[in-house]
């Protein structure tokens, strides 16, 4: 309420201060020291000297008109005899400056200096007085200890301050103080100095003593501190001893200078004010900042071909935009007020829901695949992403979702399923969906123990019909082989055409070979029969290769083996016929066992070399990158084939320290050819399923990449889709920490698995690369063309790098051009080299 003790001597010594974000009417004394007009300034300087206030309000019929400070006692005319007799309302400030009692404690300093007044009358919301704050109140509740501590007082003190003798008249005085703007004299010599301020000033007038000496009216003793005395030593001096101001002295002990507590919190008012100023224009950069990024979003918002959806805590809809109404077709006054289940398809169970209610609360988000419904009834699937928005509490006050509609996208995803998985010509399943059924046959036979026939069906001499009759009518034929074979199986059984004129049946369940054997002789007898095609009789005849589990072997590859040579015997033995599989027909059983003896030993004898293969821009040609591709020097049996001792290596786990070692070698590689100043590119190196699958299978990386030295980013892992898929959640994981290190990711083979629009949107990939049967037929067979097409168009599409691999004709490479595709990769360029060479020819100018 702007009196002189300010907080300061009610503490005795201590100083209350708060925060400098509460309202200045925190900060003040509720109760107001008020006075008439009319009444005398004696009176009034004798209530202010009374209450220890250095202001006091003027009011009249209730209402402020004007305000009285110790401030104004220097204006007074103290050579009259009659001053103190005068009407406070002649000399007092009016109008009154007044402020809001909400308005921040912070910001009034700045309006202490704006105004250049040292009071305000602080009002409610309604204008009703509330209290005097001055600019004492305000900065005694700033935290300046810390300034204080770091400021001398010589850095504020008043040198040669105004001086009047001990015999001069109050007049004198007073006139002295106005000439310098003091609010202090020193009164009397330095033998026994005293001093005269603005509060002895309105003691005067209330004690009656103006035609006192100045002498008289001093204060003494003078208390004195050293020049070089801390701001915060000399501040407590004051607070501790009652006073308001503290003469300095030098080296001598002469005073030289004045410092009184004004001067104090003038210089914490400048500091103060001036970061202050600093700090509200960063505040009122950071709103303008602010405003324009929020138009900017919701600019964004508006023009997202993406719908958007924003609810409350409820998952009431409270906004949407103009996409939303385009992709569903609800006006946004049709959905505000609803739930999003307005949309649901009806395709999803509780379960679907509350798993994704659960991720939704545990993570903060939710992304994911769903089906939800147009108002027109039309359903649909979209790409849904929903974010919990948290207030500074952490608790969740609206739901933002985003969608797309992505039927063409899911409608790609099936032709590219179709077309990988079926076959083109007969809608039969193909040699991969095929395997697939395959392996989920052996499991099941396995499981309940019982047995399971393969059967290889291969028709004799079918190029004669090409030849003769030409491809459209042995297509056609095709057509009915297809469906006779069809007529002759049970429902549980499944037929697939590997390609031109071969058939594989698998009898997931019989229970002796006598049954194996009846198909095939049903087969046999029925595909004997002559067929009419456009006009024509043609008589086919067939060779069946019959293999069992578990007799002639465990798993889809064996049995597959075991079946082809028994189909291969049936044709030695003059064909149109049949023939069980016999142990003789496979008698590089032993030559695998003796090759597995090899391999065990090929690493410890350093057996194994890395050849690479260059991958080269597809529209430049120029070399872009590399592929690592492990080779076998055997000494006795010379380049052993990778399609033969690898697989080998998967089987007995071999794998697993072999690809630790073309790690390690690929990197120390790399550091050579950058050590012989060669301009290196990143190379790719493949990563088994046993790797990946590890506790850890980022530690062999970070180890290999630390005995190297070389920068991560030239090295780049290939994994194929079936490896990622085994385990989704953990494959994403440990995809992250591999993209985290620096390292590029690429799918290998793709095409010949899943295939899904979901795993390549989930998993942190960097590359595609299309498997060598599509690219390998791209110029004759337009089924493998379209699958190319579809994939470089998907990869593109996600912003996926897109190799080729098989590239071998420049026909190939023509359609790939056309179609976009980023890399190749065949041996149209080049064929996998060792090092030395390869470097000669791609690495050196």
């Amino acid at each position: 309420m702007g009196c002189w003790v300010a907080g300061m001597e009610a503490s005795k010594g201590k100083l209350l201060f708060m925060s400098t974000d509460q309202p200045v009417e925190a900060i003040i004394h509720p109760h107001i020291l008020e006075c008439a007009p009319e009444e005398s300034l004696r009176e009034v300087a004798r209530r202010m000297s009374d209450r220890r206030c250095s202001s006091i309000l003027v009011v009249e019929d209730g209402q402020p008109v004007g305000i009285w400070t110790e401030r104004d006692a220097l204006r007074l005319d103290y050579a009259s005899g009659d001053t103190g007799r005068r009407a406070v309302g002649e000399v007092m400030t009016a109008p009154v400056k007044t402020i809001p009692g909400s308005t921040p404690a912070n910001e009034v300093a700045v309006h202490f200096q704006e105004d250049q007044v040292r009071h305000y009358l602080v009002v409610d919301a309604a204008g009703r007085p509330q209290g005097v704050v001055s600019q004492t109140d305000v900065v005694l509740n700033q935290s300046i200890e810390h300034y204080l501590h770091l400021r001398e007082v010589g850095s504020v003190m008043r040198q040669h301050p105004p001086r009047v003798a001990n015999d001069a008249s109050l007049s004198e005085a007073v006139t002295t103080l106005r000439e310098y703007g003091a609010d202090a004299v020193v009164v009397g010599e330095d033998a026994d100095p005293g001093i005269l301020t603005e509060r002895d000033l309105v003691r005067a007038l209330a004690s009656e003593s103006t035609t006192a000496t100045a002498g008289e009216l001093a204060s003494r003793p003078l208390l004195a501190a050293p020049v070089e005395q801390s701001l915060f030593h000399v501040r407590n001096l004051m607070v501790e001893e009652a006073v308001r101001h503290v003469g300095v002295t030098d080296d001598s002990g002469r005073i030289t200078g004045l410092v009184g507590f004004t001067d104090i919190l003038s210089s914490v008012e400048f500091v103060y004010v001036r970061e202050l100023k600093s700090a509200l224009r960063e505040r009122d950069q950071a709103l303008q900042t602010s405003r324009k990024n929020l138009r900017m979003a919701e600019r964004i918002i508006e023009a997202s071909p993406d719908g958007v959806i924003i609810t409350d805590s409820e998952t009431r809809i409270q906004s949407v935009n103009p996409a939303f109404t385009r992709l569903t077709g609800y006006q946004p006054e049709e959905a505000i007020g609803q739930t999003p289940a307005m949309l649901s398809s009806g395709r999803h169970g509780p379960e679907f829901y509350r798993e994704m209610w659960r991720e939704l609360r545990e993570r903060g988000h939710w992304q994911g695949e769903i089906w939800n419904r147009r108002k027109n009834g039309e359903i649909y699937p979209e790409l849904l992403t929903i974010t919990g928005i948290e207030d500074d509490e952490g608790v969740v006050t609206n739901y933002a979702a985003m969608f797309s509609d992505i039927s063409r996208i899911k409608e790609n995803e099936e032709r590219i399923r179709r077309l990988a998985y079926y076959d083109a010509l007969t809608g039969l399943p193909n040699r991969r969906l095929f395997d697939d059924r395959l392996q989920v046959a052996i499991a099941q036979a396995h499981r309940y123990e019982h047995q399971l026939a393969l059967l290889y069906v291969d028709l004799d001499r079918f190029k004669r019909v090409n030849d003769t009759l030409g491809h459209a009518v042995g297509d056609a034929l095709l057509l009915q082989v297809a469906d006779a074979m069809r007529a002759e199986l049970r429902e549980g059984d499944s037929l697939a055409r590997l390609g031109g004129d071969e058939f594989v049946v698998l009898l997931p369940e019989i229970d002796e070979s006598r049954d194996a054997v009846n198909v095939a002789r049903r087969l046999v007898e029925r595909l004997g029969h002559p067929f009419n095609v456009d006009g024509n009789e043609l008589f086919v005849t067939s060779s069946v290769g019959i293999s069992l589990y578990p007799l002639d072997g465990d798993d889809g590859e064996a049995l597959s083996r075991a079946a082809d040579n028994a189909m291969y015997r049936a044709k030695e033995l003059g064909r149109n016929t049949y023939q069980l599989y016999t142990p003789e027909m496979n008698a590089h059983t032993f030559q695998s066992l003796t090759l597995e003896n090899h391999l065990r030993r090929a690493l410890e004898r350093e057996q194994f070399e890395c050849y690479y293969q260059p991958l080269v821009d597809a529209a430049s040609g120029e070399l872009v990158s590399a592929e690592a591709l492990l080779r076998w020097h055997h000494p006795d049996m010379g380049l052993v084939s990778p399609a033969d001792f690898i697989p080998l290596a998967e089987e007995t786990g071999l794998i697993g320290p072999i690809g630790d070692w073309v790690l390690h070698h690929v990197c120390q590689q790399l550091r050579w050819w950058q050590e012989a100043g060669l301009p290196v590119v990143p190379v790719g190196v493949n990563i088994s399923a046993l790797q990946f699958g590890r506790d850890n299978p980022v530690e062999p990386l970070e180890a290999a990449l630390a005995d190297s030295g070389i920068d991560p980013g030239l090295l780049a892992l290939e994994l194929t889709e079936g490896v990622l898929m085994q385990d989704t959640q953990r494959s994403v994981e440990r995809l992250r920490r591999i993209r985290d290190m620096g390292l590029g990711v690429a799918v290998d083979d793709f095409g010949t698995g899943y295939s899904s629009l979901a795993y390549l949107r989930r998993f942190p990939i960097t590359a595609l690369k299309v498997d060598q049967s599509f690219v390998k037929g791209i110029a004759e067979d337009p089924e493998d063309a379209a699958i190319v097409s579809t994939v470089v168009s998907l990869g593109r599409s996600l912003g996926l790098k897109v190799v080729a691999e098989g590239v071998e004709t420049p026909g190939q490479l023509a359609f790939l051009q056309e179609e976009g595709c980023h890399v190749a990769q065949g041996f149209h360029f080049g064929y996998p080299q060792p090092a030395e060479a390869f470097a000669a020819d791609w690495l050196v100018d």
